[in-house]
């Protein structure tokens, strides 16, 4: 299941606990070798390392290949999983932004027209 980013607040990016997180991977019958899974964890190594949670920068084919158990992932697959994410996420950043700001006018009692911020979003 996959939750609307903009409906999530309050989060706080912490460390998964070793052990637990990469047992998925070190349990044959845990792992499930499918699109979504790997959708996932290019999802999760994107969003982590923006935020700086990769301090030994490791790099997305080696996350994939030794710690998730993809030796022969394809990197064409991959390439194009990176760029539909990237996009979904810069637009799920940018969709929470906006609810923020008009949220904050909204509680400041001032309306924002509905041209005003299509001419906020081309600057």
């Amino acid at each position: 299941m996959t939750f609307l980013r903009k409906s999530i607040e309050n989060v706080e990016f912490g460390r998964d606990p070793s052990a637990i997180f990469y047992s998925l991977f070190q349990d044959p019958a845990k792992h499930i070798d499918d699109m979504q899974c790997l959708r996932m964890f290019v999802r999760r190594y994107l969003v982590h390392t923006s935020e700086g949670n990769n301090p030994h920068q490791v790099p997305l084919y080696a996350f994939l290949c030794v710690r998730c158990a993809w030796p022969d992932v394809d990197r064409e697959l991959v390439n194009r999983l990176v760029h539909e994410e990237l996009t979904a996420l810069v637009k799920a950043d940018r969709a929470i932004a906006k609810e923020k700001e008009r949220k904050r006018a909204h509680e400041d009692g001032v309306a924002i027209p509905s041209w005003a911020s299509l001419l906020q979003s081309e600057c």
